[in-house]
C-alpha cells in the first residue's frame, strides 16, 4: 500500500476542514487504507489521528506500520483469553487524542466499549461519510491490487468452462473456479460467486450445489474474488453444449445492454443516468421486466461501494473510479443470462480490467 502515507495526509486535511482535532479510525478496512496495516480479525488495530499532531497505530505487539508511531498491546499470550479486545481498548484508552474538542469516529462501526475508550467523554463526529468519499477514486496502488484481482477471474473462467464440459456439477465447479484463481494467485484467496445453473439461474444467483448441469442449461458465473484485501466483480454465462437461438438471442440482448453502458461511462456523468442507458437497451428487442436488480456498482475494500448504479444513486462518475456494470435477463423458457465486466473509469471512457470472452459457448 505504497500510497497510504499520501491517504492518510488527505484524510487529515478533511478533519481539519471539519474542525475535528482527532478522529479514531475502527473499521480494519479503513485502517488497512489509511496505513497500510492489515488488522486479523482476533486482534483489532485502531488508528488514532491527531490534526496538529501525530498518528498513532494502536496494534499488536510486533506490527509493522512505516511512518507511524506504536502503541502496542498483548496481541496473544497463553495467560489471556481471546479475543484480544480488553487488551487493545486498555491500548487505545492510553492512546486517546489529546484535546477536548469533537473527536471523529466512524459510528456506524465502532462499538461502546471502543467509544468511551477514545472519547473519554468528549463529543463525537461521524468520519464514516469523510472516508467513503475518499474511497470513491482509486489510487495507483489500489488499482493495481483490483486489476490483479481482475485478472484473476479470467483464470477461473477457463477452469470452469473446462469443469462445465467434463460434466461436473456445480459445487465440482465451484472447487475448479477456487483452485485455479489462487493457482493464480500464488497465494490464498478469498473467492466468493454465484453458481446457479438450469432452473437455479432463474434465481439470479446463490451458492454451488450438487446439481449437475445438463445440456442446453445456461450457468451463470458471477466471481468475485478478495486480493489482499480489494475485489473485482465479473460475471460470464456459459452453456452446456450449443446455445439454442432464443439463448443466443438474449445473450445478444446482454451484451448490447453491457455494451451501450460501458459506451456511455464518462466522469460527469450520474450513476442513476447510467443506469437508464442499460435499461433503456435492455428493453429495445424485448421485455426487460426481469431486469430487476442493479447495473452495477463500484468495487474496492468493498464488494460493493458508492456510486451504485440505480435509479436512486445520484452520484456522478470521476475519473479514477472503477465500476461495474452487469445487465442480466431472466427467463423461464431459456434460463437466465448475465454478463459483468469490471471498468476503469477515464477521461477517454471506459477501460475494461478482465478479458475472458464475453459469449455462451464455453
Amino acid at each position: 500500500m505504497t500510497h497510504a502515507p499520501q491517504r492518510l495526509q488527505a484524510f487529515r486535511q478533511e478533519l481539519d476542514r471539519l474542525s475535528l482535532e482527532a478522529a479514531v479510525v475502527s473499521d480494519p478496512r479503513h485502517v488497512y487504507y489509511l496505513t497500510g496495516y492489515r488488522p486479523l480479525p482476533l486482534r483489532p488495530a485502531y488508528l488514532v489521528v491527531e490534526t496538529g499532531g501525530e498518528a498513532r497505530l494502536v496494534a499488536p505487539q510486533g506490527a509493522q506500520a512505516p511512518g507511524l508511531a506504536l502503541a502496542p498491546y498483548l496481541g496473544y499470550s497463553i495467560h489471556h483469553l481471546f479475543p484480544a479486545l480488553p487488551s487493545s481498548l486498555e491500548a487505545l484508552s492510553r492512546a486517546r487524542p489529546a484535546g477536548s474538542g469533537p473527536v471523529g469516529l466512524e459510528l456506524d462501526a465502532v462499538g461502546r466499549a471502543a467509544a468511551e475508550a477514545a472519547l473519554g467523554g468528549r463529543p463525537a463526529a461521524d468520519i464514516g461519510p469523510v472516508l467513503r468519499q475518499l474511497r470513491l477514486r482509486k489510487w495507483p496502488d489500489e488499482l493495481a491490487l483490483i486489476c490483479r484481482c481482475a485478472q484473476l477471474t479470467d483464470a477461473g473462467y477457463q477452469a470452469a468452462a473446462r469443469a462445465l464440459a467434463e460434466g461436473g456439477d456445480e459445487f465440482e465447479i465451484y472447487l475448479a473456479t477456487k483452485t485455479a484463481v489462487e493457482a493464480a494467485a500464488g497465494e490464498p484467496v478469498e473467492f466468493d460467486g454465484d453458481f446457479v445453473s438450469g432452473e437455479r439461474s432463474l434465481l439470479r444467483g446463490g451458492p454451488p450445489t450438487r446439481r449437475r448441469p445438463q445440456p442446453g442449461d445456461t450457468f451463470i458465473l458471477d466471481l468475485f474474488p478478495t486480493y489482499r484485501g480489494y475485489w473485482a466483480d465479473t460475471c460470464r454465462t456459459l452453456v452446456l453444449g450449443l446455445p439454442t437461438p432464443g439463448q443466443q438471442a438474449l445473450a445478444e440482448r446482454v451484451l448490447e445492454a453491457l455494451a451501450a453502458g460501458r459506451d456511455a461511462i464518462r466522469p460527469g456523468l450520474p450513476a442513476q443516468e447510467l443506469y437508464q442507458v442499460v435499461r433503456q437497451a435492455l428493453g429495445r428487442q424485448g421485455d426487460a421486466s426481469s431486469f430487476d436488480h442493479h447495473a452495477g456498482h463500484a468495487v474496492g475494500l468493498w464488494p460493493h461501494e458508492s456510486p451504485m448504479i440505480v435509479p436512486a444513486d445520484a452520484t456522478t462518475l470521476a475519473e479514477g473510479m472503477v465500476i461495474t456494470l452487469e445487465p442480466g435477463l431472466y427467463l423461464p423458457e431459456t434460463g437466465g443470462v448475465r454478463f459483468e465486466d469490471t471498468y476503469l473509469v477515464t477521461a477517454q471512457g471506459a477501460q475494461p480490467l478482465s478479458r475472458f470472452p464475453l459469449r455462451l459457448a464455453p
